[in-house]
């Protein structure tokens, strides 16, 4: 063989290597900003849940009703129930996104380990007002032997406000951390 086609065989191959590597370099990229999208995305819904959570005093007023459950003295009444509507998805970021949470292998664990409180936070909540509407309507009564059961389940709550509310602080630090990474270094 000619030192030319020696020269033209090795600037093809040298050729198809460099398209290679910056093919990878540029898919590796598109993942590494995904993930960052991902990151500040989760991020948002993260703070804004625990805003409203904050907002709507769920902690101080699950506290306020097992002060008053634990007081024997105290007549039961309709509002002893923690009840809050809700109407909507509050994790649509979460589940639009949970097919790609492999982006951030760092964090895929926490992220699921924060949100899963913070669903059976949501179904607790949904428990609780489904029973104060079936008092409300009459198909159920409080009685004083209820007492307990009502307490147990205010507890249970309010511990749920708090496991949810400290995973989703820690979580909301560590996409915030994820999200500023710079790729190789150098590119935002």
């Amino acid at each position: 063989m000619t030192i030319q086609l020696w020269s033209t065989l090795l600037s093809l191959l040298v050729g198809a290597l460099l398209g290679g590597v910056v093919n990878a370099a540029v898919s590796r990229y598109a993942e590494f900003k995904e993930a960052k999208g991902i990151a500040r995305a989760l991020h948002a819904e993260v703070q804004a849940l625990v805003a409203l959570v904050v907002f709507r005093r769920y902690g101080p007023e699950a506290q306020t009703r097992i002060a008053r459950l634990t007081d024997t003295t105290h007549v039961l009444n309709d509002d002893d129930v923690f009840a809050v509507r809700i109407t909507r998805d509050y994790f649509n970021v979460f589940s639009h996104t949970s097919g790609r949470l492999g982006l951030l292998p760092d964090l895929a664990h926490e992220v699921v380990s924060a949100y899963y409180p913070a669903q059976a936070l949501m179904e607790e909540i949904a428990g609780l007002w489904y029973h104060r509407e079936r008092l409300l309507e009459g198909k159920a009564v409080l009685q004083e032997a209820n007492r307990q059961w009502l307490l147990d389940q205010t507890r249970q709550l309010s511990n749920l406000i708090i496991v949810t509310m400290n995973s989703a602080q820690a979580l909301a630090t560590r996409l915030e951390a994820f999200a500023r990474r710079r790729w190789l270094g150098i590119l935002p």
